[in-house]
């Protein structure tokens, strides 16, 4: 449970970028960016709900259910892949439920329950038919149906801690997990293990082509190294040697896996996983977390004015070359996910 407690002080930010359909409406000029807010009240430390955010109307829509708020903890969110609906993980009283919530009809569906403890991040396949989670108590990635169906148990070959994040290859054929001894393995969705590689490094999602995946490694204390790795052959490439100033955190990936981004001071750096090109991105605020939006037109990122109080934190939104910076919400968190468009 040490997990669990680690996460009752974090709150959580989710980014939907909308053009169309019923949420967004009819006017497809401008994209209609639209959050999921992880919010957390100081009275009741221990708990935390989920809210959905419209950026232009600045209206905001509980998504989780408030009953036992002190025993009850909303983390993990994760959009699917068309905007509609949301998966996230659900504990109380001790209990993780994997639940998704379909954000036109505000209705809940509980998957799959839990032991204490369990089950973590899932993650979409691109089509949406499918969600991969990870287990805390065992090496086992499972994959779900939406309906909650186990579709299969991808059962990791070595385990030295908790096995990653999984993650998707962009055709949906493959998911690679890394298994915490500095390695990723990858598997088929049916569940068939095809590689084991050693010595990759941070594991950050997969190249464009579905046969690469992208690692990052530190090479010293102000260069961060970007590289893909071939699972069939084990190629390995150096895309960019990347300059570091102190501490850095690693942004998501456009849906497509064409561009990773890096946070480090008040600068976004989009990295072009194919050529390697760095484009530096300044935000007017120091960024603390960011991501990319699928279609490689906006940011969205956190900065906290004052770092030792949470509560200051800001959400924001700017074009992708830094221009038109909007503040969206005040006092919000440290984690932001993928940004999704509809």
């Amino acid at each position: 449970m040490k997990n669990l407690a680690a996460l009752a002080g974090s709150i959580f930010l989710l980014v939907s970028a909308c053009s169309n359909g019923d949420i967004a409406g009819p006017d497809t000029s401008v994209p209609l960016y639209q959050f999921t807010v992880g919010i957390i009240d100081a009275t009741a430390s221990v708990a935390h709900d989920l809210v959905v955010c419209d950026s232009k109307e600045a209206e905001c829509a509980l998504i989780t259910d408030t009953t036992f708020r002190t025993k009850r903890l909303n983390f993990n969110p994760a959009w699917s892949p068309d905007g509609r609906f949301l998966a996230f993980i659900n504990s109380t009283d001790g209990v993780t439920s994997l639940i998704i919530a379909n954000i036109e009809s505000k209705s809940r569906k509980v998957i799959e329950g839990f032991a204490p403890d369990e089950r973590y991040f899932p993650s979409w396949s691109p089509n949406g038919s499918r969600i991969a989670v990870k287990s805390q108590a065992s090496p086992t990635i499972s994959v779900l149906s939406t309906d909650g169906l186990i579709v299969s148990d991808l059962a990791l070959q070595s385990w030295e801690s908790y096995p990653g994040q999984p993650y998707w290859s962009g055709d949906g054929a493959f998911i690679a997990v890394a298994d915490g001894s500095n390695a990723v393995q990858i598997f088929s969705v049916r569940g068939d293990s095809v590689a084991h590689l050693s010595g990759t490094g941070i594991l950050n999602g997969w190249a464009q082509n579905s046969t690469e995946i992208i690692t990052t490694k530190m090479l010293a204390t102000d260069t961060l190294a970007l590289y893909r790795i071939g699972f069939i052959n084990g190629s390995k490439t150096s895309v960019a040697n990347v300059p570091i100033t102190g501490s850095y955190s690693i942004g998501h990936t456009t849906r497509q896996y064409s561009e990773l981004g890096i946070i480090n001071k008040n600068k976004l750096i989009r990295v072009n996983i194919a050529d390697g090109t760095l484009a530096e991105i300044l935000a007017p605020y120091p960024i603390t977390k960011a991501s990319l939006s699928s279609d490689g037109r906006a940011v969205a990122y956190i900065t906290t004015p004052d770092p030792l109080n949470a509560f200051t934190s800001e959400v924001r939104l700017m074009n992708i070359d830094g221009s038109d910076d909007k503040l969206i919400r005040k006092g919000l968190t440290v984690f932001l996910s993928p940004i999704v468009r509809r």
